[in-house]
């Protein structure tokens, strides 16, 4: 039989003065627009890495770029990264371990608290 699970969001609608309020939106308005201005360097930073990429491949010189090269003093490399996650229910069935064995050896520590905002119509995502 399957479980059923409710989950419910409560918000809380503090009463701000106006002055503190429009405060707050000044500041939160000049935030959402930084945050677009990085997005777009973000993509043209993005645009001149393909960029580069492509012209070494004209050259065909993509072995120097995997071994690095160095332009006046800017260092450049294709990096192929790779990473590694423990796979919990693997390990588990391994070594005959439990739920409650795994906890104990994974002991939670309390994370740098921060603001969230999310502008309106962007979906909302845990960060932290």
């Amino acid at each position: 039989m399957a479980k059923v699970s409710v989950t419910t969001t409560a918000r809380t609608e503090v009463g701000l003065d106006t002055r503190t309020k429009a405060q707050i939106r000044v500041e939160l308005h000049a935030y959402l627009d930084r945050q677009r201005q990085i997005a777009a360097l973000q993509a043209q930073q993005d645009a001149s890495k393909t960029k580069i990429q492509e012209r070494f491949n004209d050259a065909d010189a993509l072995d120097a770029l995997m071994d690095g090269v160095d332009i006046d003093g800017i260092k450049v490399k294709y990096v192929c990264g790779s990473q590694k996650r423990l796979d919990k229910t693997r390990l588990m069935k391994k070594f005959g371990l439990s739920q409650d064995d795994l906890d104990s050896c994974s002991p939670e520590k309390p994370s740098k608290p921060y603001v969230r905002i999310t502008a309106p119509g962007e979906k909302e995502q845990e960060y932290g």
